[in-house]
């Protein structure tokens, strides 16, 4: 902005310097995370096995005394999880340090689902989840499981679980996700048990003849001519044998029909 001073008649103009700011800073590498986050909001997704392919894969273990692979389906949840329905046991040719599964050998399990079941076309298109044993070695994979993971891959999978157990105890997943370029190794699982609800009318039945609702009302001292009546002496509708703290206990079997709470004068 121009300023005016006038100075021996004449006027001098000065122009106040603006500040030029401060150039940005060359971009520069830093201490990078490489984090990976989960669109879905759950973290890290878990392996949820239903009960019986968590007993045949035990079986699968115990059995054998060498490494044995099997196949099952697999469901994404609503949450982004996977639960592994059911395991098949393949053809197969193993040994004391390795299985292979052709792609034959899968092909067949699919094709017995279509065969043998209504819904086998369905099951067949979920078979996505291929198990082994390590016997009583640890659960690292090996570089034939490695091989047999890129064998799936180029069949055109867009995503494989992949898990190996051991006699010891230990059973370790890893899921596949081949169209994000992502490998996720040794996620939680956990035993998932599902609710039977064709028991459900029974238990009702059940509860409606063994429990019942516990109803309370607050009984107040009885005064008279502005003397406290001991409770033993009884206050209206109270019946000796109760807590003495004045509060009622009422059954909600006691009650008449339609009576919410109220007090019937039991006893």
């Amino acid at each position: 902005m121009a300023v005016k001073r006038k100075r021996a008649g004449k006027v001098y103009k000065y122009r106040k310097r603006k500040s030029l700011p401060a150039p940005a800073y060359p971009f520069a590498q830093h201490a990078f995370g490489g984090q990976v986050e989960f669109l879905s909001g759950g973290g890290v997704p878990t392996v949820f096995i239903t009960r019986e392919a968590y007993s045949r894969m035990w079986h699968y273990v115990d059995i054998a005394d060498e490494e044995v692979g099997w196949f099952g389906t697999v469901r994404v949840t609503k949450y982004g999880n996977y639960l592994i329905e059911e395991v098949f046991l393949g053809e197969q040719e193993v040994s004391a340090a390795q299985t292979e599964i052709s792609g034959d050998g899968l092909a067949q399990i699919g094709q017995n689902l279509i065969d043998t079941r209504p819904d086998g076309v369905e099951q067949a298109s979920k078979l996505f989840f291929w198990g082994h044993s390590h016997v009583r070695m640890g659960t690292s994979p090996s570089g034939q499981d490695e091989k047999q993971m890129d064998e799936f891959r180029e069949n055109g999978c867009p995503w494989f679980i992949r898990g190996i157990l051991n006699k010891l105890g230990r059973m370790e997943f890893t899921i596949f996700l081949w169209e994000a370029g992502v490998k996720i190794v040794d996620v939680p699982w956990a035993i998932y048990e599902h609710v039977d609800e064709s028991i459900r009318a029974g238990i009702e039945a059940e509860f409606k003849a063994k429990v019942t609702r516990a109803v309370y009302k607050y009984m107040p001292p009885a005064v008279a001519a502005n003397m406290h009546q001991p409770w033993f002496a009884g206050a209206p509708g109270y019946y000796q044998g109760n807590n003495g703290s004045g509060v009622m206990v009422v059954h909600s079997g006691d009650l008449p029909p339609g009576e919410q709470g109220g007090f019937n004068n039991v006893g």
